[in-house]
């Protein structure tokens, strides 16, 4: 057996093929390596504040903090990556709560190569951001006044927003689900975003149920209270405790993004086809009060079933 070596970062691979039968090949003969170069990438990333104390004994805070995330996606093959997380965050002891106008900026680079390459760059309001299994960015925004936490959930590798979630889990009020026996794997998620203004909640909107891919949104459904006298009350609770989660013969499990319930879809079921069979639960407590069939990536409303006190109404993917 004739062996060549080929040298790897920290890995040495022989590998093997047969000679013609007459050759004889001695046992110290020259082997034929291949170097590759081992790559490395070096950066820093800086912050700064400012802290101001007026004459009344206002204190009023800026803050830019800069993190480096360095993480690999697992994507059929090995890819490194670094996320940059910058946040500038403003704050004073005369308001509550986080200044509206504080952003997170996110960028992401591919360390493949030599030199890194940008692959996305976005922001959202926020004070801070998780970078979720490597594959998505959650920026967030802590709730004021009784006010819910706010979520703007991206993709990372090409920096599309999918979805606006509320309430204090990571990536908010959210569901996921899977078909394993696709590949690559079908994914699929939930999102609810309770309303945020006065006017939407004067005129009835409780918030909207998104739906989509992780490349994008694909569907939604507005949640209106019946009467819009008791808006207020159901906004206030769903900022907090609203919950997503999915029925159907084949899926199991309720899931979320660390454990997405699974759909067995048939195998003739592409990844970019349409998928249904299965339905999305919206719930307060143990109330249910909304189910949406789905077929087709489509959100069936005129289909639902709802509360006594809720009404579904078809929106828009964003």
């Amino acid at each position: 057996m004739l062996f060549r070596t080929i040298a790897t970062a920290g890995a040495i691979t022989l590998a093997g093929a047969m000679p013609a039968p007459a050759q004889i090949v001695p046992r110290n003969a020259p082997q034929a390596v291949q170097i590759i170069p081992q790559i490395t990438h070096d950066g820093q990333a800086t912050s700064s504040y400012r802290v101001t104390i007026a004459a009344d004994g206002t204190v009023d805070m800026q803050v830019r903090n800069s993190r480096l995330v360095p993480y690999v996606l697992h994507d059929g093959s090995t890819k490194p990556r670094l996320a940059t997380v910058t946040a500038e965050v403003h704050s004073s002891t005369d308001a509550e709560g986080i200044d509206p106008a504080s952003r997170v900026a996110v960028s992401v680079d591919d360390l493949s190569a030599g030199t890194p390459r940008r692959l996305a760059s976005f922001s959202a309001p926020g004070a801070d951001a998780r970078i979720v299994q490597g594959r998505y960015a959650d920026v967030w925004m802590p709730g004021c006044c009784a006010g819910p936490v706010v979520h703007h959930v991206h993709a990372l590798e090409t920096g599309t927003l999918l979805f606006q979630a509320s309430g204090e889990a990571v990536m908010g009020a959210s569901a996921w689900i899977e078909a394993p026996n696709t590949w690559p794997a079908i994914v699929r998620w939930a999102a609810f975003s309770v309303s945020q203004t006065p006017e939407e909640v004067g005129a009835g909107r409780l918030g909207v149920l998104r739906y989509g891919t992780p490349a994008g949104g694909l569907a939604a459904a507005t949640v209106m209270a019946k009467a819009s006298k008791d808006a207020v009350d159901l906004v206030l609770q769903l900022g907090g405790a609203a919950q997503l989660s999915w029925l159907g013969p084949k899926v199991e499990g309720p899931g979320d993004w660390e454990a997405p319930a699974t759909a067995w879809m048939l195998n003739q079921i592409g990844a970019s086809d349409p998928v249904g069979g299965f339905q999305i639960v919206l719930t307060l407590g143990n109330r249910r009060l909304a189910v949406i069939p789905v077929a087709n990536d489509r959100l069936l409303v005129d289909q639902a079933s709802v509360a006594h006190d809720i009404i579904l109404r078809d929106g828009t993917a964003r």
